[in-house]
């Protein structure tokens, strides 16, 4: 599956520190959701254009290629990743929803909008990026009202609510579930196996790291340097929240029932597919594996990165 990002507010910058920025944000957004998606599967992200977006102007003297050319030196980070945009495909000519995404254009406030730039694509399944030029778009979800063209030549108007994308807390916020969906989950298989160090409970590791922050080499070690630091309530709720957001990128089940009834003020979620019951370590930061059986089902603990393992504790069990 494709995800394509619709540029829906190339206009033309105040000055040029202003198009630096939104270039340099452009950038780093794709980079970000780049980084997002690569763990998930081959072929689920990619750019694609239905005009040259390289020569819309975004100075009143510049295209984007020029000011980008003139403006960072070819060895910047911004100019490489923009470029490799510049070089995407042109939506091909024999694509089976080409016509749909020549002919689509968005209303917003009652005035129409080409749904072009750096990729044009029917927005049921896709997320869209902007320079953050327009502030009415600077939010989580857009409803707009999409416009295309039937079989038989007739405009059709949708109501569709739009993912948007200008900000990397606007992916964190609304979006990381949604590229969760992306992961083959048909081929999900949980195991937990401290002694060997080998597990599948996470393997969405990399998404559950971008509720805390973009440096992925230190993002855990900072959390968990953080919630040392808390007194006890603010650490609880600290440590609550992330397991809750891994949980929701993850589908685990909040625990309802008999199995809360029996574990009153524990944290507990099942998962699916497997006979494994998670419950919250909201001392440590840790996530207490269970088996879904009577008795001593304790298997082990691991933390929210997925790096520490424990062994399983004989006298620590879930009331089942």
């Amino acid at each position: 599956m494709d995800i394509f990002f619709n540029e829906l507010s190339v206009t033309i910058a105040v000055d040029d520190n202003q198009a630096c920025e939104w270039l340099e944000n452009l950038a780093k957004l794709g980079k970000l959701l780049k980084q997002i998606i690569d763990p998930l599967s081959e072929d689920a992200f990619s750019f694609r254009r239905n005009e040259d977006f390289a020569e819309q102007k975004i100075t009143s003297s510049q295209t984007i290629r020029e000011f980008l050319q003139s403006t960072f030196e070819f060895s910047d980070p911004v100019y490489i990743f923009l470029l490799a945009i510049f070089d995407s495909p042109y939506i091909a000519a024999n694509d089976p929803l080409k016509t749909t995404y020549d002919l689509t254009s968005i209303t917003i406030n009652n005035q129409d909008h080409e749904v072009t730039g750096i990729a044009a694509a029917y927005l049921k399944s896709s997320l869209t990026v902007s320079f953050d030029s327009n502030p009415q778009w600077d939010t989580c979800r857009l409803n707009v009202l999409v416009n295309r063209l039937n079989g038989q030549a007739e405009i059709i108007t949708e109501q569709k609510q739009v993912n948007h994308a200008s900000k990397n807390q606007h992916i964190i916020d609304c979006h990381l579930p949604f590229l969760a969906q992306l992961y083959d989950w048909s081929s999900y298989s949980p195991k937990f196996d401290p002694e060997t160090k080998k597990q599948t409970i996470l393997p969405l590791v990399e998404l559950c790291s971008f509720y805390l922050g973009e440096a992925i080499e230190t993002v855990w070690d900072d959390f968990y340097q953080k919630i040392s630091q808390l007194d006890t309530n603010e650490r609880i709720r600290e440590i609550k929240n992330i397991a809750e957001k891994i949980s929701r990128i993850h589908g685990w089940k909040k625990a309802t029932g008999s199995l809360e009834n029996k574990n009153i003020g524990r944290v507990i979620y099942t998962i699916e597919n497997s006979d494994f019951i998670v419950s919250v370590d909201t001392q440590h930061g840790e996530f207490e594996v269970h088996k879904n059986r009577k008795g001593n089902n304790h298997l082990g603990v691991i933390s929210f990165d997925g790096k520490r393992f424990k062994e399983s504790i004989g006298d620590r069990f879930l009331s089942l």
